[in-house]
C-alpha cells in the first residue's frame, strides 16, 4: 500500500484559532470505544434474507423494526433526487462510531464510508481518520470529528459530501455497548495480523490469530507501540470489522436460526440508522447484495500525506490532494476497485 506520510510537518496557514475548536471533551473510557462493532449491521444486511427464512419472517422483521430511527441524521432539505433503488446505483452509507455514552453528543471517533457497487458485488470500506484536517460547512477548516460535536451527524454528512463529492444515502451511528458480548457470541474471530505487539496484558503474535472478549477490545484499542498511531489504529478496525462481517455470516452461523435471531437481536440494541433507512429498505439492500467471498470486500483508507500540527497545537493528519482527488472521482464514477488497483490501496489481510 502507498505511504506517503512524512511526520513532523507543521501547518499554520489556513489554521484554525482557538476559538475555531469544539472545546476538548473530558477523557472517559468511551473515548476508546472504537467503531469496529459496524461489522454487526454489514453482516446483518447479509444474513437478514436468510435469518427470515431460516427463523420466520415475522420474527426476524419484527427485529428489524425495532431498531431506532433518527431524522434529524440527513441533512435538510432532502435532496432532489430520488433514494437509488438496490441495484439502479451505487449506495454510500456513512457509519459513525461514537464515543456519546451520557446522553450528550461527543466526537465520531471513527469514520467510515461503506461503498455498495451498482452491481452489488462489491463492498469498499473507507476509513476517514478522525485527525483529518478538512473542511467543514459553516465552521472552518478542522479535524473531521468535530463536525459531529458542533453539528451532530447532519454535519457530519454534509462535510463528508462534500469532501467526496458524492451523495450519502444513509447514516448510521453505532453504540461500542456489547462488542465485547457480540464476539464472544460467536467464539471469537479470526484474521491476520501484521505487528507483534502488546497492549493492556495481552500479546498479539505476528500472524494468523482468533481473539475475542477483552483480547479483542485490547487489539482493537492499541495505538502506544504501533508505527503509524492511529492510522495503524484505524486499519486494526477495518481488518477486524470485516473479519467480524465474515464470521457472522458464516455457514455455521447461518445454518443456526437460533444463532441468527440471537445475532439480530443483539444487532438492535447497538445501531441508530437514519429515518429513510426502513425495515423494507435494509430488506430490499439485503435481498440486493451478491458478495460472493471474503474478497468481496475491500477495505482501505483515504489517503494521507502527512501529520502536522494547527496554530493552536492540535495534531491533525493532512489530506493528500491530488489522491484524494483521485478517491473522489472513484466514488463519483463507481470506480473504487479501479482507484485501489491503480494505487495498491487494499489493505484488506491476504
Amino acid at each position: 500500500m502507498r505511504n506517503t506520510m512524512a511526520s513532523g510537518e507543521q501547518i499554520h496557514r489556513d489554521a484554525p484559532s482557538a476559538s475555531n475548536e469544539p472545546a476538548p471533551l473530558p477523557r472517559r473510557r468511551a473515548r476508546s470505544r472504537r467503531v469496529v462493532v459496524i461489522a454487526t449491521l454489514l453482516a446483518s444486511l447479509i444474513v437478514v434474507p436468510i435469518a427470515i427464512a431460516a427463523a420466520g419472517a415475522w420474527q426476524a422483521t419484527n427485529l428489524l423494526s425495532s431498531i431506532p430511527r433518527d431524522e434529524s441524521f440527513l441533512p435538510l432539505p432532502e435532496p432532489a433526487v430520488t433514494t437509488p433503488s438496490a441495484q439502479s446505483s451505487p449506495l454510500n452509507i456513512l457509519i459513525c462510531g461514537s464515543d456519546t455514552t451520557d446522553g450528550t453528543r461527543g466526537r465520531c471517533d471513527a469514520l467510515l464510508v461503506a461503498h455498495l457497487n451498482a452491481d452489488r458485488d462489491r463492498l469498499h470500506l473507507v476509513s476517514l481518520p478522525r485527525d483529518l484536517y478538512v473542511a467543514i460547512p459553516g465552521h472552518g477548516k478542522s479535524k473531521i470529528n468535530a463536525a459531529y460535536a458542533w453539528g451532530g451527524m447532519a454535519l457530519t454528512v454534509r462535510t463528508v459530501e462534500q469532501l467526496l463529492g458524492i451523495r450519502i444515502d444513509h447514516a448510521i451511528a453505532i453504540d461500542f455497548e456489547g462488542f465485547v458480548a457480540l464476539s464472544d457470541r460467536v467464539g471469537g474471530i479470526t484474521f491476520w495480523n501484521e505487528t507483534n505487539s502488546e497492549n493492556l496484558g495481552f500479546h498479539f503474535r505476528r500472524g494468523q490469530i482468533t481473539l475475542r472478549g477483552d483480547a479483542l477490545l485490547a487489539y482493537v484499542r492499541q495505538r502506544r507501540g504501533l508505527c503509524g498511531g492511529d492510522l495503524d489504529r484505524a486499519q486494526r478496525h477495518r481488518i477486524v470489522l470485516k473479519a467480524l462481517a465474515l464470521k457472522l455470516g458464516s455457514p455455521d452461523n447461518l445454518a443456526d436460526p437460533k444463532a441468527l435471531v440471537s445475532i439480530l437481536d443483539r444487532i438492535r440494541t447497538l445501531v441508530t440508522v437514519d429515518a429513510r433507512l426502513t425495515d423494507a429498505r435494509i430488506l430490499e439492500i439485503a435481498m440486493s447484495l451478491q458478495l460472493s467471498s471474503s474478497e468481496s470486500i475491500v477495505t482501505l483508507q483515504a489517503p494521507v500525506r502527512g501529520f502536522g500540527t494547527t496554530s493552536s497545537g492540535a495534531s491533525i493528519d493532512r489530506v493528500d490532494p491530488l489522491l484524494m482527488a483521485d478517491l473522489a472521482e472513484a466514488f463519483q464514477t463507481d470506480a473504487l476497485q479501479h482507484y485501489v488497483e491503480a494505487h495498491d490501496a487494499d489493505d484488506s489481510p491476504g
